[in-house]
């Protein structure tokens, strides 16, 4: 991507001012989705500065900047994005569940995300309860059914795993972990499919 080229130095300086805060703004992102981002507002400026009748470059281009508004604000939500799907490819939790609590701020389908890992890692604490109350925490078969977890009343019940009740929870923690991360992965690729999709029909309309 060229810079624009302006005669006016003014309006040169303002573009490459805000094309520097639009970089800043996607600080820690992936460098295919800041290229996008950069060419998508560069094209932006350049189709707004050829439609305008106005002869002053300057003038131009604070009107096009007031349109645009701060990339800080507008760009919030697709970092963030990023920035997920850059934790989500490591399988990165801290990562993960830093940026999905920054994204349920705002969306619905992301607060669920974060409570279901809240919920998927509270069955890690089984195991201190197993050492802190080692009789009643366990995986219990009892006549009519069975019990796992913490239970109060034991009465009739026999706890079948022992020494395994460990690793069993783990195992169960790891799998939830990797079922859900692969599933919120699949989730954020139709969103993206979706939004290329759409930038696609726009670029055609604009045609």
């Amino acid at each position: 991507m060229k810079a624009i080229l302006f005669t006016d130095n003014a309006a040169q300086d303002m573009y490459a001012g805000y094309m520097s805060k639009v970089s800043n703004a996607m600080e820690g992102t992936e460098k295919e989705f800041r290229n996008m981002i950069l060419v998508e507002v560069h094209n932006y400026i350049q189709k707004g500065m050829d439609k305008m009748e106005e002869d002053r470059e300057l003038v131009k281009m604070e009107q096009i900047i007031h349109e645009l508004g701060s990339p800080y604000v507008y760009l919030k939500q697709f970092v963030v994005d990023n920035k997920l799907d850059k934790a989500l490819k490591s399988y990165n939790l801290g990562p993960i569940l830093l940026q999905l609590f920054q994204s349920a701020k705002t969306s619905l389908k992301y607060t669920v995300f974060f409570v279901l890992y809240i919920l998927v890692f509270s069955v890690a604490v089984l195991v201190i309860a197993r050492i802190l109350f080692p009789a009643q925490t366990g995986f219990f078969v009892q006549e009519g059914g069975f019990s796992f977890g913490f239970i109060r009343n034991i009465d009739g019940a026999t706890e079948v795993l022992d020494e395994w009740f460990d690793p069993f929870v783990l195992v169960i923690c790891i799998l939830l972990y990797l079922l859900l991360t692969s599933f919120i992965k699949l989730n954020r690729s139709q969103t993206k499919t979706r939004f290329y999709m759409e930038r696609v029909e726009r670029e055609n309309l604009g045609q």
